[in-house]
């Protein structure tokens, strides 16, 4: 409960219950605390525990935390919201105000980063020119960069590349169908194995906090049909429907994922 407020952070099923079973004290925990911070740990507890929380209201409380804390970064508010950063930084584009012209963002590392990340790239390329003997976590500290982007760009300097990789780079390495004309994924459901490991040795995603995410959320999926038929067979009767839809649910968002990606 917030102390101040009196308001149920989580717990308000419990607390029902405890009402309709005639009980007139239950135990409670007090959060002290603003009432902002209160709401983001009640979207939080809503997120980590108990039924999920439908898209609808996950962006809705997206929204609201833009609302309420306009400096933190798209990828901040995201993880509290339970959706990804791409969401938030639509409605943050959408919403205008002070929520879109901020120049700066408070990430989830606790730091304030610059928007552009090739300025941020830059500031990396220039400190290892000056102090080529300073550690990786030396330089993000320094640069305010993530210690991933650090990796990345001194291996790109190591090569003698520029350190902002050009949008336009072509992919490189083991060849794996892909994109709008892709027609056939037999053959990738096969090697779902091989391809996951394949995407685990690429750097620029090894070493970001949403390509780890990335990589396993794809870990997680079984790669053969068999193991989906002994998970579904070891759903209890009463649960069938809820699962059901929520694996719905989990479908579409990843429906929408690949479509996102095939239009960038």
């Amino acid at each position: 409960m917030h102390k101040d407020t009196g308001r149920v952070i989580d717990g308000a099923h419990r607390l029902r219950a405890a009402v309709l079973r005639g009980d007139t004290m239950i135990r409670a925990r007090y959060f002290e605390g603003s009432a902002r911070e209160a709401f983001v740990l009640a979207v939080r507890m809503n997120n980590s525990h108990g039924l999920p929380l439908s898209l609808a209201d996950r962006k809705a409380a997206g929204g609201r935390l833009l609302e309420s804390f306009p400096e933190w970064s798209d990828r901040a508010i995201a993880e509290v919201a339970g959706v990804s950063h791409h969401t938030i930084g639509r409605i943050r584009r959408c919403s205008g105000g002070e929520a879109a012209q901020t120049n700066t963002r408070l990430g989830r590392d606790g730091r304030t980063h610059t928007l552009a990340a090739e300025d941020g790239r830059r500031r990396v390329g220039e400190f290892i020119a000056r102090h080529p003997e300073a550690s990786i976590r030396r330089i993000a500290t320094a640069t305010g960069v993530s210690v991933g982007t650090v990796h990345d760009v001194r291996r790109r300097l190591d090569r003698g590349e520029d350190p902002v990789p050009s949008r336009t780079k072509p992919v490189t390495g083991t060849a794996v169908p892909c994109g709008p004309g892709r027609t056939d994924t037999s053959g990738l459901r096969r090697d779902l194995g091989t391809v996951i490991e394949v995407l685990r040795s690429d750097p620029s995603l090894r070493f970001s906090d949403s390509g780890r995410s990335l990589l396993r959320r794809l870990a997680a999926q079984p790669s053969d049909e068999n193991e989906w038929a002994v998970l579904a067979q070891g759903v209890p009767e009463h649960c069938t429907s809820m699962i059901a839809e929520l694996a719905d649910t989990i479908a579409r968002d990843w429906l929408n994922f690949a479509r996102r990606l095939n239009e960038t």
